[in-house]
């Protein structure tokens, strides 16, 4: 039973609801929901759709890098943002706005073995300050996103976030790779995610881990 003496009356409508539900999924997801779903792939080298209210729920804890995430709509402003510092939009890296690094491709060579193989394992990368790590994450899963399922890693709770990271690799049945930035989420947190895994056999994931906050030696 409601108690009406501490209940309070907040004046809201339906289109304000969705408003701020809107506002709080990516415009992948919101895309997603139009078109009745995303492809990733899976075993067998094909791609499997993922719901919209799947995906839904997995962007409470990662974005999903889906086949056709450049095709999101962004307005010009935001790709152009990337030049004042922002952080590159994926249409930005389809239209390769970045600049292409040596080591990038040393990394991703090194991913995509791990991945081949169907191993579990952290990449731990430190580099100084404004050198492109984040643009180099995003490249990296940008151009694996079509042969390997890949997340964007949002939030941190460990036992709902390896939950749904375990759901996403029932759904492919193939090695996941999870990108995170270390100024949302420690070596530690990464660390229990991947002892998780292990113990308790919950599938194959291979996390990238990126701190940009370090001076290197």
């Amino acid at each position: 039973m409601v108690n009406e003496e501490k209940a309070a009356h907040i004046p809201i409508s339906v289109s304000d609801i969705a408003t701020g539900i809107a506002e709080n999924l990516s415009i992948s997801t919101l895309n997603a929901v139009k078109k009745g779903g995303v492809q990733v792939p899976e075993k067998t080298n094909k791609s499997v759709t993922l719901s919209p209210q799947r995906l839904r729920l997995f962007e409470e804890h990662f974005e999903v890098v889906h086949k056709d995430i450049n095709q999101q709509e962004v307005d010009e402003a935001e790709i152009d943002n990337f030049y004042r510092g922002g952080v590159i939009t994926w249409r930005g890296l389809s239209k390769n706005q970045d600049i292409r690094r040596k080591n990038t491709e040393e990394f991703k060579r090194s991913i995509e073995e791990a991945l081949h193989a169907g191993e579990s394992e952290i990449f731990y990368v430190i580099h100084e300050p404004g050198m492109g790590g984040t643009t180099i994450s995003r490249r990296i899963a940008f151009d694996l996103r079509e042969k390997y399922p890949t997340v964007i890693l949002k939030q941190y709770r460990l036992l709902d976030t390896a939950d749904k990271i375990v759901e996403l690799y029932d759904q492919t049945k193939k090695t996941i790779f999870v990108v995170a930035e270390a100024h949302q989420f420690s070596r530690d947190n990464i660390y229990e995610l991947y002892m998780m895994q292990l113990g308790a056999a919950l599938g194959r994931w291979c996390f990238w881990w990126c701190n940009g906050d370090q001076k290197t030696s």
